[in-house]
């Protein structure tokens, strides 16, 4: 693996070489919709529009966020009582004080849920709603990961009187506001200094609440809402083939199909540093209270047996030191250096295909068994549960240095992360094969995750030099269950409370080349994946190559 790594950095570095001339002119065409294609010499910053001057810092909009609030949740409440029937699964308390005191303060509850994997990854999207209730009404991002929270907390105690408080869904929602809203919001806010209906309808798409509180605002500045103007570092959608190998090649914990090897790719890929000022000409040397840089990666990929694996990634800088020195050369062109120190948070999910009935979305096959219990699904034995993992990180570190000048740039970032997560067991199984399961965790038992604690360390570096980029990443997850927490734990029904172990090692190198006077990328990924799993005796692990061939469009 090692030697693969250095082999394709090599290539891209003797590539480099090779067909870079100093000094030559380049240009660059931005993408847009609404006016003709904008050239934009690389010796200049490529800049937006110019900023709303009507936005004023400080102005806020507190009532409205909490009206918008009360009309979410009170329409969700309604909802969830619509579809009662879809929920009495997770039905234990009457509505009675000796139910409920048993529900605050016994070790009934606070506990972990054993809902599907899907519908608990799932409350990270709902947070970043509540967060950006308050975001987009002018409220700082401390402010609106206390919505967040806040209406997390109501939700699990109030609306839901009759379950237990999960403490996944208030870890996955509280701290999916920052991690999802926060990179969402900026992005809109990027697209709403813009003019044109296209990016407006960008806006719009990335988060819906911004545009409309806009609105409600437009005769102070159709951007009065907004962030400030950030600068776009990689905004590109891409399109391509997916080709992948597998070892062992009978590893269950990836689908096998004929066709997964030639794979049809597509996503985003967005990076956006939201510091004024930051990649230009100015000089910096300040603590900022307020968001530092975004990432926003969707990745999905296809083949004629459906959906093969999805890949959602999203990362938050929210406040931290800054400094950048900078200088005009002699032709009137910024050099500069710079770096940040900050903390950040993240959201990840991966989800490959399910080949069982079992691990999709349904409890049970249409026309199948009905369920003997609510705890105890029937499952077959030896068990094919697909891999996924989804991660939150409340809290990281994140240190980025960079360097521009004309025709060049370069930035790396790395991050250190403390994680809560949904972690398919990779052991189980192997394990479910000759063990009795009877007595395990009940979401391992009944979707094949567990709940872990964990730490990511990641590390990327990425260059742009005249029409060619390069960029480089690796990450490392590791994860350990958490014992004596499951819903069903205090009726002595979970008795093989064992420890579980899982980790992953991910390496990426992207080559891409410009093609002149147009927005188009050619890239050309390597990407391989090392999984490893360990249940009491029983390990398991596979590495998986993929190749990437992409054309990409530069936003």
């Amino acid at each position: 693996m090692e030697s693969k790594i250095i082999v394709w950095l090599l290539v891209g570095l003797l590539g480099f070489g090779f067909l870079w001339q100093p000094g030559r002119s380049e240009e660059i065409v931005k993408f847009s919709l609404t006016k003709n294609p904008e050239l934009i010499g690389n010796n200049q910053s490529a800049k937006s529009s110019e900023k709303d001057t009507a936005r004023k810092n400080g102005k806020t909009h507190t009532g409205r966020a909490l009206l918008e609030s009360a009309a979410l949740i009170t329409g969700s409440t309604i909802n969830y009582w619509r579809h009662y029937a879809d929920f009495q699964d997770d039905w234990q308390f009457k509505f009675t004080w000796k139910d409920q005191k048993r529900r605050f303060f016994t070790a009934e509850s606070p506990k972990f849920d054993s809902n599907a994997f899907w519908f608990n990854w799932t409350h990270a999207a709902s947070g970043a709603t509540y967060y950006n209730m308050a975001r987009t009404n002018g409220l700082n991002n401390r402010v609106s990961f206390l919505f967040s929270f806040g209406l997390s907390t109501l939700w699990e105690t109030a609306c839901e009187w009759r379950e237990i408080i999960s403490i996944n869904d208030m870890v996955f929602t509280s701290f999916g506001g920052p991690a999802i809203g926060e990179p969402l919001f900026q992005i809109s806010s990027f697209f709403t200094h813009k003019g044109g209906l296209f990016n407006r309808f960008l806006s719009l798409v990335f988060d819906p609440f911004l545009p409309v509180n806009n609105w409600f605002d437009r005769k102070k500045g159709p951007a009065w809402n907004s962030e400030e103007d950030g600068a776009a570092d990689d905004f590109s959608l891409f399109l391509g083939v997916r080709k992948v190998s597998l070892s062992p090649a009978d590893q269950r914990a990836v689908a096998d199909s004929e066709t997964r090897y030639a794979q049809f790719n597509f996503g985003l890929d967005m990076d956006l540093f939201t510091i004024p000022g930051y990649l230009e000409n100015k000089s910096l040397n300040s603590f900022r209270w307020d968001t530092l840089s975004v990432n926003v990666f969707l990745d999905f990929n296809f083949s004629p047996a459906g959906l093969e694996e999805f890949n959602i990634k999203t990362k938050a800088v929210l406040f931290g030191y800054v400094h950048q020195r900078s200088y005009l050369d002699g032709q009137g062109q910024p050099h500069g250096n710079n770096f940040f120190i900050g903390y950040g948070t993240y959201f990840e999910v991966y989800r490959k295909r399910p080949i069982a009935w079992y691990d999709s979305t349904l409890d049970v096959p249409e026309n199948g068994n009905n369920l003997s219990d609510a705890r105890f699904y029937n499952r077959p034995t030896p068990t094919e549960f697909t891999d996924k993992l989804s991660t939150i990180s409340p809290m990281g570190l994140v240190f980025n240095i960079g360097h521009f000048q004309p025709s060049f740039k370069w930035q790396w970032n790395t991050g250190i992360y403390g994680d809560f997560a949904m972690v398919n067991a990779l052991a189980y199984n192997f394990y479910s094969g000759d063990h009795d399961v009877s007595g395990v965790k009940s979401t391992l038992l009944n979707w094949g995750y567990y709940y872990a604690v964990g730490i990511t360390i990641s590390s990327g570096v990425k260059a742009d030099w005249h029409r060619w980029s390069i960029n480089g990443d690796m990450a490392y997850e590791s994860f350990d269950s958490i014992q004596g927490q499951d819903r069903y734990q205090f009726l002595g029904v979970v008795t093989e409370d064992f420890k579980i172990h899982d980790d992953l090692w991910k390496w990426r190198l992207k080559i891409g080349y410009r093609i002149p006077k147009t927005p188009l990328e050619l890239a050309l990924v390597s990407e391989s994946v090392k999984r490893n799993g360990r249940i009491l005796e029983v390990n398991s692990n596979y590495l998986e190559h993929r190749l990437f061939y992409q054309l990409r469009l530069i936003i």
